[in-house]
This record gives structure tokens, C-alpha cells and sequence, in this order.
């Protein structure tokens, strides 16, 4: 009787104890290794997304050169595939351009959350939002910048920023 009661007593305190070191932010200390970590992995993920583009980008200037070579016999303009190439070319460069910028997009909204853990209460819902809301914006900008680009329009985009 006196365990049964003792653990009724203990119960109700532990999980408030555990509820209470649930709602505490994080240290400074914690939070900026969170961010730098947070920022390391977003540029190696954007750094990768770069060298695929480059890597495709080299590939389909070697593939024009090696066409622009071969003469009107293949692969040429008035045979219809150089057209074809060249619009797989783009849809490809516009494919890579949409990887990096969503890359970009993911980095920079995994250190605004990273950094809202150093908050608590109506602040840290409020940052939350407001990196939900930029990262929404970001991945609508780089669907139109990929749809931009595979309509012909340029290349660049509203921001190359890093987290």
C-alpha cells in the first residue's frame, strides 16, 4: 500500500519535472553549435547540388561541341534532333538550377529552426512561422525559376544567399 501510494505521489511530480525541461530553450552554447552544424550541412548539400550542375553543364557543352563538329549530317538544327538535344539541355539545366536553389531554400530554413530553439513560447512560435512562411516563398520561387528557365527566360534568381 505504501509503494502504490508513494507511487502516486512520485508520478504526477517526475512528469511535471519532465514537462517543465521540455519547454526551456535551448543554452546559447547548444544553439550555436546547432546553427554552425546546421550551416555546415546546408552548404556541402548546395555545394553538391553546384557540382552536379557543373558536372551536367560540362557534359552538354562537350555533347554541342562534339555535334557542332560532326557537321550538318548529325544532329543538326534542320534535322530536328539538335533542336531536341538542345531542349533536353535546357530542361536539364533548369532541373539542376531548381536542385541548388532548393537546396539553398532547405539549408537556410533548417538554421532559422535551429536558431528558434534558443527561444520558447509565443517568440519561438512566432520565428517558427515566419521560417515556415520564407522557406514556403523560396521553394514557390525556385519552382518558377526552374519554369522560367525552361521557357528560355535567364538564369538568374532573386537570391543566391547562403544560410
Amino acid at each position: 500500500m505504501k509503494t502504490t501510494t508513494r507511487m502516486l505521489i512520485a508520478t504526477p511530480i517526475m512528469l511535471a519535472f519532465t514537462l517543465t525541461a521540455c519547454n526551456k530553450p535551448e543554452t546559447a552554447a547548444k544553439t550555436s553549435q546547432d546553427v554552425s552544424e546546421a550551416r555546415a550541412e546546408g552548404r556541402e548539400n548546395v555545394n553538391e547540388a553546384l557540382r552536379e550542375q557543373r558536372d551536367d553543364a560540362a557534359r552538354m557543352a562537350e555533347g554541342s561541341a562534339a555535334t557542332g563538329m560532326a557537321g550538318a549530317g548529325s544532329g543538326s538544327m534542320t534535322d530536328g534532333s539538335g533542336v531536341a538535344t538542345l531542349q533536353a539541355d535546357a530542361e536539364t539545366a533548369a532541373d539542376n538550377a531548381h536542385k541548388v536553389d532548393m537546396a539553398k531554400a532547405e539549408a537556410t530554413h533548417k538554421v532559422a529552426k535551429e536558431k528558434s530553439d534558443a527561444l520558447m513560447g509565443d517568440s519561438k512560435t512566432a520565428c517558427m512561422k515566419t521560417a515556415d512562411a520564407e522557406h514556403e516563398a523560396a521553394e514557390k520561387a525556385a519552382d518558377a525559376h526552374r519554369m522560367a528557365m525552361r521557357n528560355g527566360m535567364p538564369h538568374s534568381m532573386p537570391s543566391d544567399q547562403m544560410p
